[in-house]
């Protein structure tokens, strides 16, 4: 299978690459720069905004799948600059759609649980979006451009955690960090999700880019927690002191655009759709991610 990875130089992506390495697919994995390192499947310097550039390379590799992963999705950055996140998750999502259209390619579009204002979790896959961010706004509008094509899918992505394989650490290593020197870190204990780390997901999208199904899917993990438990629960498989782990709450950080107090989803496809890739617990997922840390029991 010929598969096109757009966002290949992010967190997620980094980790599709990795995984894609001994398959037996053949990548172009696309990226807004090169890689600052090496890697099996270097990355494409393909601007999402440059139309041209993208149906020439679509053009000339003709996937049988998309795997859309590029977006602006800090929702800071989002607002910072609407114009722009709206050229790239919107206008860049429709160039997408408009040649799988065409072409029968299939797209795999990942979307994001903020599509949901949080206030009527749990979320089913047939749920209705109703963002209160603009970066939701964005994705929701994604959504419908993807699921108007008959070869679309929308995947649903919640908050991803483990550790950076690109050259940006996220919050999860940020934490590490700190709490490994000292510092005392605070979560939210009042923002829900259904995390998952990054590992599985990316095992799970090439699995839902390798199935024919469309619609959308819920890639949420096993178990609805709070930011707070899920460091905790990371520090507690990694032997790190737990005093130095806090809670605070939404209302102690407010900002100019409302964070959904809930956006916890019930993921009810994937497991048909992928059932060789089971989606760990916290504890599991952090014994695959750092083996070299972990405390031996007993």
């Amino acid at each position: 299978m010929r598969i096109i990875l757009t966002g290949g130089g992010g967190q997620l992506g980094t980790y599709v690459r990795d995984e894609l390495i001994n398959s037996s697919h053949t990548l172009e994995a696309w990226g807004r720069s090169p890689d600052s390192g090496t890697h099996p499947f270097a990355l494409r310097p393909v601007d999402l905004c440059d139309h041209a550039t993208v149906r020439s390379a679509l053009e000339a590799f003709r996937p049988d799948v998309i795997l859309h992963l590029a977006a602006i999705s800090k929702p800071a950055l989002v607002l910072a600059d609407p114009a722009e996140a709206w050229r790239v998750n919107v206008e860049g999502t429709r160039i997408l759609c408009d040649w799988c259209r065409v072409s029968g390619c299939r797209l795999v579009f990942t979307s994001t649980d903020m599509v949901f204002d949080g206030n009527h979790a749990p979320y089913r896959e047939d749920a209705q979006p109703a963002p209160a961010n603009e970066y939701g706004r964005t994705k929701g509008q994604g959504e419908q451009l993807v699921l108007a094509i008959p070869t679309g899918m929308v995947v649903r992505i919640p908050l991803l955690y483990g550790p950076t394989r690109c050259n940006r650490p996220s919050f999860y290593d940020h934490s590490l960090n700190a709490l490994d020197t000292g510092q005392r870190q605070l979560f939210f204990e009042d923002e829900y999700r259904t995390p998952l780390d990054l590992q599985t997901a990316a095992r799970l999208l090439i699995g839902l880019s390798e199935s024919q199904a469309v619609g959308t899917v819920h890639l949420g993990g096993p178990e609805r927690m709070s930011r707070l438990e899920l460091m905790k629960r990371v520090a507690r498989k990694l032997g790190i002191d737990e005093r130095l782990i806090g809670g605070n709450r939404l209302n102690d950080h407010p900002g100019i655009e409302p964070r959904p107090a809930d956006t916890t989803m019930i993921s009810e496809r994937i497991s048909e759709l992928v059932p060789g890739v089971p989606r760990p617990t916290v504890e599991q997922a952090v014994a695959q991610m750092h083996p070299q840390r972990l405390i031996p029991e007993g």
